[in-house]
């Protein structure tokens, strides 16, 4: 592993996807989500992705001089074509625009479809707390997930955020796949070399398995079961059934297979609510302060250390990887030099630290 600053993978990030025909708005908005998703230490929704957009981009599957269209509109509600484009920017449009009518009637609603693969949830959640607001972010994804009691995907890890303001420096903000492990990181443990536990996934045959490989040619298994598989098939039903967008197994999977051709027409649904179209807002955080320390006056259970509110570990691993750099493996380097290589950039990444296994 090295670790690498911050500043070094930004500037990188942002050239190659300008190299390759991005502009340099949206350049910046889906850099800033790729490291946020490393910084946060999601890495498996990282800039390991960079490589997988650009060719992506060269095959023109995502169409990034789109812009996205408003198709239909309301005082509260919008619905939003992507118009194919790169999903970070698209949710990020749609966001804001959900933050705007939340302003004027407290509380906005956008599903999108005609999107692509958006990064981590969290990153859109998580804007409507510059305006102390409520933010909540689902998306659907192409089929890798098998519903409870089956052995074949149809579903896809679908994930959902809320971020909600807190009395203190660290908002609560939940982000998850609805499946045991989010796909991205079956993805990074192969990239790795390592095994998977037991109970991730299936192989083709509809067996548990622990190598990586055949996990991502069978299918993974939803969180809690039963529970994660109804929720998981809620959100489909969100972004995918009331948007128009694609839904169940009518994706291509270009995260994992990226010769596969055609819009991924991913959907995703996004809200922003007004917290003083409900309480004062000053009321509201004393409320989640006193919510927050009652939950951690409890008692710690054996193995644990402290409690933690969601969202805690996240931001603690920010602060420290904003100091000492992100730590990527030998795998994601090369594919970032690859990809730096054949649009003429250098990665220049010197100014790492080399850190030896332990």
């Amino acid at each position: 592993m090295k670790k690498v600053p911050v500043k070094v993978l930004e500037d990188y990030c942002k050239k190659v996807l300008i190299k390759a025909g991005m502009g340099e708005m949206k350049a910046s908005i889906v850099t800033e989500c790729l490291i946020e998703a490393n910084l946060r230490g999601v890495d498996s929704h990282g800039i390991r992705l960079l490589p997988v957009y650009v060719k992506a981009i060269k095959k023109g599957l995502i169409n990034i001089y789109s812009y996205p269209k408003i198709e239909k509109e309301s005082q509260a509600t919008l619905l939003i074509d992507g118009q194919g484009g790169i999903g970070q920017f698209v949710g990020v449009y749609a966001m804001k625009k959900c933050m705007e009518k939340a302003r004027r009637f407290g509380i906005g609603i956008a599903g999108v479809r005609n999107s692509n693969h958006f990064g981590i949830a969290a990153y859109y959640a998580m804007i409507p707390l510059k305006e102390d607001m409520i933010g909540i972010a689902l998306s659907n994804a192409p089929h890798r997930m098998a519903p409870w009691g089956a052995k074949k995907a149809y579903l896809g890890t679908n994930p959902f955020a809320v971020a909600v303001p807190t009395d203190g420096d660290i908002p609560f903000v939940v982000d998850m796949a609805t499946s045991k492990v989010a796909l991205q990181k079956i993805v990074s443990a192969k990239d790795k070399g390592e095994n998977i536990p037991g109970d991730w996934a299936l192989d083709e045959e509809g067996k548990p398995t622990t190598d990586p490989e055949k996990a991502l040619k069978g299918a993974v298994l939803p969180m809690a079961e039963a529970k994660g598989y109804a929720i998981s098939l809620l959100i489909d039903m969100f972004c995918g059934v009331l948007t128009g967008a694609a839904f169940g197994n009518h994706h291509p999977n270009r995260l994992i297979n990226p010769d596969s051709s055609g819009p991924q027409d991913i959907g995703h649904f996004f809200a922003a609510l007004k917290i003083e179209n409900f309480i004062p807002l000053r009321e509201f955080k004393r409320r989640m302060r006193q919510e927050i320390e009652e939950i951690k006056s409890l008692p710690v259970a054996e193995g644990f250390s402290q409690i933690c509110i969601p969202g805690e570990i996240e931001a603690n691993k920010k602060k420290e990887r904003v100091k000492k750099g992100i730590p990527l493996s030998d795998n994601v380097l090369r594919g970032l030099k690859k990809v730096g290589e054949e649009l003429g950039l250098n990665f220049n990444f010197e100014e790492g630290e080399e850190n030896e296994k332990k």
